[in-house]
């Protein structure tokens, strides 16, 4: 049989490691919780860095999507005034078109048919070049691939005015004519 004192020391002993191994335990509880704490410390700086970006993110989305929006009206705007243009031109209309690749060629607008919207082109030479519809007419304009050299109304107008001073001059003597 065993002693008391042997007793006690077993005793003791148990004692002893229950407290070593409940020490150990804490340490680990410590060790975790510290881990815990620092991984909620990286979670909630990378959660504020996410957040500031997403703002960030969100109003240069907003500048884009007004600059987009005035480029839109820009660009409607233009194609309206190119269709205005367009619809503005008269027979005998210079325009520069792109004929041959690279380079604009002065034309002439000999023909224009409103029911099938045909504008047809001639070169210097009286030679059918180019045969376009308005819609295509106003995008090369607003491409910036052709422009308009002469509307044609200008030759109206001046016609007119020469009509229009024969027919106040028939009157007039040759004297008054010539200023003699």
């Amino acid at each position: 049989a065993r002693t008391a004192s042997e007793l006690v020391g077993d005793h003791l002993l148990t004692v002893i490691q229950g407290i070593h191994q409940q020490k150990l335990k804490e340490v680990e509880i410590e060790e975790v919780q510290a881990r815990k704490q620092v991984s909620q410390e990286y979670l909630a700086k990378r959660k504020a860095t996410l957040v500031k970006a997403l703002e960030q993110h969100k109003r240069l989305a907003a500048l884009k999507k007004k600059r987009a929006m005035i480029l839109r009206q820009k660009a409607a705007k233009k194609l309206e005034a190119a269709t205005a243009a367009v619809k503005g031109l008269r027979v005998e209309a210079w325009m520069k078109l792109p004929v041959m690749e690279g380079t604009l060629t002065p034309c002439r607008l000999v023909a224009f048919i409103p029911a099938a919207d045909k504008y047809i082109f001639a070169n210097r030479a009286g030679i059918k070049v180019a045969e376009y519809t308005g819609g295509q007419l106003s995008h090369l304009i607003v491409t910036e691939n052709s422009e308009i050299l002469d509307t044609g109304a200008e030759f109206e107008n001046v016609l007119a005015s020469v009509v229009m001073g024969l027919r106040q001059d028939k009157n007039k003597s040759y004297d008054q004519l010539t200023g003699d």
